[in-house]
């Protein structure tokens, strides 16, 4: 694979901690311009792929994970104070989206939302356009999601008080769906009890409430043809089991359930089709997929895996019919979850508001080797 090596100052400074913060090498190494691995993201925003590798943002400030998996700034000023849009890593929000080598970013100020871009340095920064975002329902929060050339937003409601010191919660929000062009209206989606769960390159998945009784079906919507087909009628036996859904083309589903094993769905027939049986006896939740491997994590804690013993706890890895390949351990090894895939490692991590993540990754190279370990970065 082609690598390219582009060095104007090579300024090495690995950083240990937030209070650390210094400049980053002057000019970036390409890792890799092969596959896209933001499509692998479980949630994206937190982290998004770029080819010069991970970029996260941590207290306004964007890093990027460089192919020694050293957390480094995204500023090369040595002088640079970190604490305006001055400065190259400094962005004002927590979720930054990559498309066709440009980082995407909404922002919230003055109650107007602007969709902004930058390069992969972060430099030559541009407001793309204002969102039409008209609500009059004072918000709580809001989320966004991008993939493909399309940007999604969640505006959640605020909680409603319904009397002195007692908090009604709510789950309503709005979701609004535009293209990352300066053209594309703004087009209000959905509203009411739905959100968004996950976003492929695609489709839309996204939560629909059907009965007062708390019934939920799940939804997909396709980004080009507009079209909308139900995935679960119930997704309420599902939601614990199904960690993502992987879509590399745009008429199949996949997806791993606990209860019914490896699955695939065709979006044209609506049929689906096991192609093979789950292992209740060392697997429980769900799975996330890259493209090579399908991996099933069963050290979180859940109800379906109080019977699985301490030395079955960890990663199980199989390629995409649901073979088994590998297994690691997690037993010595704590971490929140699934954190992304890359070109030859899978990361997990555990992190805090406000710390860069501690990673745990696998190199890809020694699944089925027999030599499968994990490697601490800190």
């Amino acid at each position: 694979m082609k690598k390219i090596l582009v060095i104007f100052l090579i300024l090495l400074m690995v950083l240990t901690g937030c209070e650390a913060i210094t400049g980053g090498p002057l000019g970036l190494e390409v890792i890799d311009e092969g596959q896209d691995y933001d499509q692998f993201l479980f949630r994206r925003g937190t982290f998004t792929w770029t080819k010069y590798g991970i970029y996260t943002v941590v207290n306004n400030k964007i890093r990027y994970l460089d192919k020694d998996d050293n957390w480094n700034l995204l500023c090369f000023d040595s002088e640079c104070e970190h604490d305006s849009v001055n400065c190259s890593a400094y962005v004002e929000t927590s979720s930054i989206f990559t498309y066709d080598d440009q980082l995407y970013y909404v922002l919230y100020k003055d109650n107007k939302f602007t969709l902004n871009k930058m390069d992969l340095m972060g430099k030559n920064r541009e407001q793309i356009k204002i969102l039409d975002i008209n609500e009059t329902e004072p918000m709580s929060t809001f989320e966004c999601q991008i993939a493909n050339n399309y940007l999604v937003l969640n505006y959640r409601y605020l909680n409603e008080i319904t009397e002195p010191g007692v908090i009604k919660i709510t789950n309503e929000s709005a979701t609004y769906v535009t293209s990352l062009d300066k053209q594309s209206p703004t087009k209000k989606f959905l509203s009411g009890y739905s959100y968004v769960a996950m976003i492929s390159d695609y489709w839309l998945f996204y939560i629909q409430s059907e009965t007062e009784e708390g019934i939920h079906s799940l939804k997909a919507y396709n980004f080009d043809t507009e079209k909308t087909i139900t995935v679960f009628d119930n997704y309420n036996s599902y939601s614990k089991n199904v960690a993502s859904i992987y879509n590399p083309e745009p008429n199949i589903f996949y997806w791993f359930n606990i209860e019914q094993g490896f699955m695939k769905m065709d979006t044209e027939t609506l049929e689906k089709t096991v192609i093979k049986e789950a292992d209740s006896r060392i697997q429980s939740g769900g799975a996330i997929y890259d493209d090579k491997y399908v991996y099933v994590t069963n050290s979180i804690p859940a109800p379906d895996n109080k019977d699985i013993s301490d030395e079955q706890l960890g990663v199980y890895i199989y390629d995409h019919d649901g073979n088994y390949i590998d297994f690691v351990s997690t037993s010595n090894v704590k971490f929140i979850g699934y954190a992304f895939s890359a070109m030859n490692k899978l990361y997990l991590a555990t992190t805090s508001t406000g710390t860069l993540p501690t990673l745990f990754y696998i190199n890809k190279d020694d699944i089925g080797t027999g030599n499968l370990q994990w490697v601490v970065k800190r």
